[in-house]
């Protein structure tokens, strides 16, 4: 996780390391079989992980203006989403 967008280019290591082959860590985590299957997100959703909901996301964005303001931001951002999905990656046992 946290390695999305190629950043992994021009990275060497001393022993041979495997990268699961997705379009982006949201796909990884909807993933469900051991093939490839690319871009399972669905238009109109928002996916959040767990600490991003946490944290108040959406407390945060109206943190600095006014509460009139605050509410224009909030519809701009989630105007075009549906549905809210929060992400949980597996804990470790």
């Amino acid at each position: 996780m946290g390695f999305c967008g190629g950043s992994w280019d021009q990275v060497t290591a001393p022993c041979r390391i495997v990268i699961p082959r997705v379009d982006d860590c949201v796909s990884l985590l909807l993933q469900r079989g051991d093939g490839y299957v690319p871009n399972l997100k669905e238009m109109g959703h928002l996916y959040l992980y767990e600490k991003d909901v946490s944290e108040s996301l959406f407390t945060r964005i109206g943190e600095n203006v006014d509460p009139e303001m605050a509410d224009e931001m909030i519809d701009m951002y989630f105007g075009n989403y549906h549905h809210l999905d929060i992400m949980q990656g597996q804990k470790k046992p």
